[in-house]
């Protein structure tokens, strides 16, 4: 398991300190970075699920048991009901920079 986390890290382009570890680890992590540069990073619903969590993060939008909330202008820790999440979800669906 160790392995194949370590590898799943290195492939993703990730760098970090491997004290500790066994060389048995790091010399496949090692070899199979080498192996994978092409492959892309993740898959299309990963990439889709972190553009939606940055377009909240930028409309000050998060999500509390199924719905939606935005937060108040004024307000340090007040959030506003917006929608439920199925509906939010229906709504980005129409949003052609998100259709990839």
């Amino acid at each position: 398991m160790m392995t194949n986390s370590v590898l799943e890290l290195r492939r993703s382009g990730l760098k970090f300190d491997a004290f500790g570890l066994d060389d048995s680890v790091t010399a496949a992590a090692t070899q199979a970075t080498k192996s994978s540069l092409n492959k892309p990073l993740s898959c299309p619903i990963t990439i889709l699920c972190n553009n939606i969590q940055l377009a909240m993060k930028k409309l000050h939008f998060v999500t509390y048991r199924g719905g939606v909330y935005k937060k108040v202008a004024e307000a340090q820790f007040t959030f506003q009901y917006l929608c439920s999440m199925k509906t939010f979800l229906h709504k980005l669906m129409g949003n052609e920079a998100l259709k990839d």
